[in-house]
């Protein structure tokens, strides 16, 4: 890598890390090709799901002939074939309490790429009780929002514990360049967080529709049933 913040050093760094990738649909597929390009050495990819007819419209690593099939298995051939030299593993299965350790035991980072908010919590939970750094991304409509939670950083309860679960991409529709923003911003903050770099605390959000871009530095609840009195690390 020529650029300066990765060098040689950052390459080696990236090839020695592992994802855990939580969910296989539009999120993962816009966020994962770029994470295997960069040369990510091993990725995990949970997802319980089948490629259906209406995931087509956003979901860019299906096609036609992947209908029925498990998201998992295709994603992973389909990230593998893209840079051989990266393990891609799939696990065809829903992320539950009694897996999670399992699976996130090696990984450097979890990346979320389910709309489905019990996952999430339990991420968000394992997260906090671990340290282990995670990056969050919604889409829906034409909104999208980003963000890293980290040891000491506000959790995704803080910001987001408070306000009812948003409908999801099947129910709400979505369309599908807010997916690809959102995947993108996702893997370049795995990335930064791989490399070093701080980005936690910090929520970003887009509307494509009226062409608004935000960050937002967010702050630890000082209530948050999830986090409370942990200390700042």
């Amino acid at each position: 890598m020529k650029l300066p913040e990765v060098g040689e050093g950052g390459q080696k760094l990236l090839e020695g890390s592992t994802i855990l990738a939580v969910g296989a649909g539009g999120l993962g597929c816009a966020s994962l090709p770029w994470l295997v390009r960069s040369g990510i050495g091993r990725i995990v990819v949970v997802d319980p799901g089948k490629v259906d007819k209406p995931d087509l419209g956003r979901q860019v690593l299906y096609r036609e002939v992947h209908l029925g099939q498990k998201k998992a298995v295709v994603a992973a051939a389909e990230l593998a074939a893209m840079n051989p030299e990266v393990e891609v593993l799939a696990v065809p299965m829903c992320l539950d309490s009694t897996n999670i350790s399992a699976l996130a035991a090696s990984a450097d980072v979890i990346l979320d790429g389910t709309d489905q908010l019990e996952p999430r919590r339990l991420v968000n939970a394992f997260s906090v009780a671990t340290g282990k750094p995670w990056v969050y991304g919604g889409a829906v409509g034409w909104v999208g929002s980003v963000l890293a939670c980290s040891s000491g950083s506000p959790c995704w309860e803080c910001v987001f514990g408070n306000e009812p679960g948003p409908p999801n991409c099947d129910a709400a529709g979505v369309m599908g360049p807010v997916v690809g923003w959102v995947g993108a911003t996702q893997a370049a903050i795995v990335l930064r967080l791989l490399l070093g770099q701080k980005c936690s605390g910090e929520l970003l959000t887009v509307d494509l529709l009226n062409s608004s871009f935000r960050k937002l530095i967010v702050r630890r609840n000082p209530s948050c049933p999830v986090c409370q009195g942990r200390s700042q690390r």
